[in-house]
């Protein structure tokens, strides 16, 4: 499946090119905010985060609207319409974006939030 996949991205036309540049700044946005909105439910005294770490709160955040995206972006990358197909790559690519960022952030700040840790 996935070598299927890696075909019809290889083989894309120019709609399908133009539709994943032109849509990858706004689903990067999306995807982003998704990160904010359970980052901001997971540490605002959500009765799910009572007593759990901030360490798992902050990965959770981040991985939660990555996976998300990831088969979001798997399912739009299966259809036949290359402007969904483009869509489908751009929000792949975000789910990249906002895992390298949530992976940056959790090596370069947790420890300075949790005291060393």
């Amino acid at each position: 499946m996935p070598s299927a996949i890696l075909a019809r991205v290889r083989d894309g036309g120019p709609a399908f090119w133009r539709t994943a540049t032109r849509s990858a700044p706004l689903v990067v946005q999306a995807v982003l905010a998704a990160l904010i909105g359970i980052g901001w439910l997971g540490l605002s005294g959500s009765p799910l985060s009572y007593g759990t770490p901030f360490r798992w709160l902050a990965t959770a955040a981040f991985i939660v609207p990555t996976v998300a995206a990831l088969v979001i972006g798997a399912v739009l990358l299966r259809a036949e319409s290359p402007y969904r197909r483009g869509v489908g790559l751009a929000v792949c690519g975000s789910a990249v974006v906002t895992f390298i960022s949530g992976l940056f952030y959790v090596l370069i700040f947790l420890p300075w939030f949790e005291g060393g840790a």
